[in-house]
């Protein structure tokens, strides 16, 4: 693993998170629609050694949707409508997530699942940009002026993929 470069991919319908990580510690950052995200890993695996790593949400293994709270009485139709939306939205993303892995496997990438990092180490929901700059500068990486959620995601699956987080 010390000679690979390390692909964090965090999937989204619209555009995935991706981080790449080099043997030198040098990390990019960026969002690319699915298309897109096929042909640079393909790219960069042509002359490099590279594994993949994927956000796999589908592994939890809390993933039903319910209109009853606690299996007795119903919800208000305005949160069963975000409920419903949301996971439309999450059931979109695994889809993608598990297209990306199929393509990557037949374009003979090393890529491997992983399952979402638990939120309870940062102070909201989500890693926040200094929370991660944080991370890669005790670990000797650059930081980052500006990135987004899903490259902040994809940047924590690379790491913890690598052991440093």
């Amino acid at each position: 693993m010390a000679n690979k470069i390390i692909i964090g991919i965090d999937p989204d319908v619209g555009k995935s998170g991706c981080c790449i990580i080099y043997p030198n510690k040098e990390m990019f950052l960026f969002t690319l629609p699915f298309p897109e995200l096929i042909e640079k890993i393909v790219n960069i695996n042509t002359f490099n050694e590279v594994h993949v790593v994927v956000e796999a949400g589908w592994l939890n293994s809390k993933s039903d949707f319910s209109l009853y709270a606690g299996g007795r009485k119903m919800i208000p139709i305005s949160e069963a409508l975000i409920a419903t939306k949301k996971a439309k939205n999450t059931g979109s993303n695994h889809a993608v997530g598990k297209l990306l892995i199929e393509m990557l496997k037949h374009h003979a990438i090393d890529v491997s699942e992983m399952k979402p990092l638990s939120k309870s180490r940062w102070h909201g929901d989500k890693c926040s940009r200094e929370e991660l700059n944080g991370v890669l500068e005790r670990n000797g990486y650059a930081t980052f002026k500006q990135n987004n959620q899903e490259q902040r995601d994809a940047t924590l699956i690379a790491l913890t993929y690598k052991g440093t987080v």
